[in-house]
C-alpha cells in the first residue's frame, strides 16, 4: 500500500457489522498510538488491540497482519513490527459480517489516503518466508 499520511483513525480495513463488532487495520491511531489491529465483539470499550509506537510510513510498503492462536503480529515490509500474544478474540468470533470494507471505517473516520493495490486473506497465519515472498511477488499464492 502506498499511505499518503496526515490521518489518523483512517482504515486499510475493516471487516464487521458495525462499532459494534469489527476488526480493523489503521495506519495512525492517533495520540501516542501509531499502526493499531483491533478486534472487538463488544464495542470500543471492548477492544483486543496490539499496537505499535510509530504510525505507518508515507509511501510503498508491504503491511501483513497474522494471527497464531493468541498471539498476533503487524508486519512491515516483512519484518515483525509489533506482536501481542493475549488475543483470544478471532476473525470467526465475529459472526457473519455485512460491512467489510478496504479504506473504509465503521464509524465515520476518513477514507484511506492512498492506494492499495493488493489485499489477501489466507486461512492460516502466514510466516515470514511467506511473507517475504509475497513482497517478491506480489499475488503470488501462498501453498
Amino acid at each position: 500500500m502506498n499511505w499518503n499520511g496526515n490521518q489518523t483513525w483512517s482504515r486499510v480495513f475493516d471487516f464487521g457489522t458495525g462499532t459494534g463488532v469489527n476488526m480493523f487495520l489503521t495506519p495512525n491511531a492517533g495520540g501516542a498510538t501509531g499502526v493499531r489491529f483491533a478486534i472487538t465483539t463488544n464495542g470500543a470499550g471492548g477492544e483486543q488491540q496490539v499496537s505499535a509506537a510509530q504510525e505507518l510510513p508515507t509511501g510503498w510498503q508491504h503491511v501483513a497482519v497474522t494471527r497464531q492462536g493468541t498471539a498476533v503480529t503487524i508486519w512491515l515490509n516483512g519484518e515483525p513490527l509489533v506482536s501481542e500474544s493475549d488475543v483470544t478474540l478471532s476473525p470467526a468470533d465475529l459472526g457473519v459480517t455485512d460491512q467489510n470494507w478496504i479504506g473504509r471505517s465503521q464509524y465515520p473516520d476518513p477514507l484511506f489516503n492512498g492506494f492499495i493495490d493488493d489485499f489477501q486473506i489466507h486461512d492460516r497465519a502466514l510466516s515470514q518466508a511467506d511473507i517475504q515472498s509475497l513482497m517478491v511477488s506480489p499475488g503470488g499464492t501462498i501453498g
